[in-house]
């Protein structure tokens, strides 16, 4: 692999790791960085293309054999990489890559599936979550997530590093118009929306029967589902608590809606 050692953070040739905190930058340039050693590997694992990928000098030997062999890695001193990312850089290993065009609904729904599982997030904001979300998704085998225009990012730093590179093999869609696309799901492809709430008059979880197409539907952790997307339900479900709790995390309990729809 072209190793290309390098003294001074100000090398022109660093300037997206530089300018990593930056939210805008790598976004709307078409690229976007991943921080720690393990999640770079599955960046370079996975099908998309990396632009180059950035080791602090005492990391290199613990990274070496999985390299890409055509990709430019730049080395620096720590003390340097620690200037470059303006904070203290505990990972060692930082990779950029190049965005793919947004997937089209109509690639998963072509294929025309007996069974389709769908996790729909209209507006899901808190990184961690949809990291943990995502990381979810993968590991249950849901078919693709459609993410909402007000979502955050899935190919930022701390959602990647958080679902542990499971972002880089989960299909994601991204809709500018989350009302068209979940109404197409319903009425050409009998896909059945399942609202996720903690409204008294939901089926407890334990007694919905999973239909063979569904689109579980969550809201993010401080408002939950709006009025508008409950009532485009089929189900209305919620999981049932105890000794006064009155809400789990929003991706605590999606893993545990996830786990009946899909593995029960």
């Amino acid at each position: 692999m072209p190793i290309i050692r390098t003294i001074s953070h100000q090398d022109d040739r660093l300037r997206v790791y530089r300018n990593v905190q930056d939210r805008s930058l790598t976004k709307w340039s078409g690229l976007f960085v991943v921080e720690s050693a393990q999640v770079a590997k599955r960046l370079a694992e996975s099908d998309y293309e990396l632009e180059s990928i950035f080791v602090s000098e005492n990391r290199l030997k613990n990274v070496i054999e999985w390299l890409p062999a055509d990709v430019p890695v730049y080395v620096l001193p720590l003390e340097e990489a620690r200037k470059i990312v303006g904070y203290k850089f505990h990972y060692g290993v930082m990779a950029c890559g190049i965005r793919k065009p947004n997937r089209d609904l109509n690639e998963f729904l072509s294929i025309g599936k007996k069974k389709m599982s769908i996790v729909a997030c209209p507006k899901m904001t808190d990184p961690e979550n949809m990291g943990i979300l995502i990381r979810t998704c993968r590991a249950l085998g849901v078919d693709f997530m459609l993410l909402g225009k007000s979502c955050v990012d899935p190919l930022m730093r701390r959602v990647s590093r958080v679902s542990v590179g499971n972002v880089f093999y989960q299909p994601i869609v991204r809709t500018d118009d989350m009302q068209r696309d979940l109404s197409r799901l319903q009425t050409e492809y009998g896909v059945k929306l399942v609202a996720t709430i903690l409204e008294d008059d939901a089926v407890p979880l334990s007694q919905v029967k999973p239909p063979e197409k569904f689109c579980l539907m969550f809201g993010n952790e401080g408002e939950g589902l709006k009025r508008h997307w409950i009532e485009t339900a089929d189900i209305k479900t919620t999981i049932s608590m105890h000794g006064g709790t009155d809400s789990l995390n929003v991706s605590v309990a999606a893993g545990i809606f996830l786990y009946h729809f899909l593995k029960r």
